[in-house]
């Protein structure tokens, strides 16, 4: 597997949608656009108070949700995570759902990885976790069963008063973290761990933040497997 590159970008409350472009907005990796056959990841979460706007996890077209978390506290974390392989032409956009309300902020992450199984991106089951009365997300333990599988964390949280996340260890390279103001604001924060090689791995919790809810996945990407038949005979790519 290998990291393509990725994004972060927000808004104040809206009851319309808008479009993130994915082409030549990529930064940390190979590209700064997907091309065929990458894995886009793309996290949304939305900061609200004694409501969880379904309109603000709503899947971009054409990407498969891994389900909707809510965390009830003070302020009201909604949260979706999504996946989609880029086909021949890569999209070069997808659209942001509504946030439902004028004082709920958004805010997303795009991970973008190159090598991972299409038949099988997900080596096995995401795990989730919610928490409240704290913003320090907890991204859930999760065992891969594949040699090569990369760890991807997910998560994000609501406040008042929001800030930026710092990573736990192992994955601060790429860290994408950011935080979109209005009445009540909106956290996010994504990054990955290459280095796993055996048994469960514990990402460890965020940092730096003070929110009054949160969410996270953790999810184990499947390398694609290079072992090819030609002519009949086994070969590695």
């Amino acid at each position: 597997i290998e990291y393509v590159g990725g994004l972060t970008a927000g808004r104040a409350g809206s009851t319309s949608t808008t479009t993130q472009s994915l082409s030549g907005t990529l930064a940390g990796g190979l590209a700064a656009s997907p091309s065929e056959g990458d894995l886009v990841i793309v996290t949304v979460v939305v900061g609200s108070q004694a409501r969880n706007p379904a309109t603000a996890i709503t899947t971009p077209t054409g990407y498969t949700a891994l389900g909707a978390l809510l965390a009830d506290g003070t302020y009201d974390t909604s949260m979706n995570v999504s996946y989609k392989f880029m086909p021949a032409t890569p999209d070069a956009n997808f659209t942001v759902p509504s946030t439902g309300a004028v004082t709920d902020a958004q805010r997303w992450t795009v991970q973008v990885f190159r090598g991972v199984d299409p038949a099988t991106p997900l080596d096995v089951t995401p795990t989730s976790a919610t928490g409240t009365a704290s913003g320090n997300c907890d991204p859930a333990s999760i065992t891969p069963t594949t040699a090569g599988a990369w760890v991807v964390i997910c998560g994000g949280g609501a406040n008042n008063a929001g800030a930026a996340y710092t990573g736990p260890t192992n994955y601060t390279t790429n860290f994408l973290t950011g935080v979109s103001f209005d009445g009540i604001d909106a956290m996010v924060g994504s990054g990955y761990y290459s280095g796993w090689t055996s048994g469960a791995e514990d990402p460890g919790a965020y940092t730096d933040n003070a929110a009054s809810s949160w969410g996270a996945y953790t999810i184990a990407l499947r390398p694609v497997d290079t072992n090819l038949y030609v002519d009949g005979i086994i070969g590695t790519a």
